[in-house]
């Protein structure tokens, strides 16, 4: 899988060296990481999200709508009882809108979400 990380990091304003930094890592480490050359683990990717304020999904190249990252990093800040309410808010607004779209044929029972 060919990741995008040197686009996004140029996007970004932020060199190798900057990278590698921010990640603990010797500078070798990342290039090989960016060039696809050896594996990068899932643990490191969410750093390289985080560093570059985006989904591990966009470094994968997937595409996908950008509000859901938006949501996921806003959730990611609440506290565990922020979670929970979260969750709770928007278990309710998909049972709402999956009913009203449907004709209110859907009890929305398949749409809870626990932490």
């Amino acid at each position: 899988m060919e990741l995008r990380l040197k686009e996004i990091r140029k996007t970004r304003g932020l060199t190798q060296e900057d990278m590698a930094q921010a990640l603990g890592a010797k500078l070798p480490t990342y290039r090989t990481w960016e060039r696809g050359t050896v594996p990068i683990s899932l643990e490191t990717a969410c750093e390289c999200a985080k560093i570059l304020n985006c989904s591990i999904d966009e470094i994968a190249g997937i595409e996908c709508d950008p509000r859901a990252s938006q949501i996921m990093y806003c959730y990611l800040d609440l506290s565990e009882a922020g979670k929970e309410a979260a969750l709770g808010a928007v278990s309710g607004i998909a049972k709402a809108f999956s009913s009203e779209e449907d004709g209110g044929s859907r009890d929305g029972s398949d749409t809870q979400l626990t932490a």
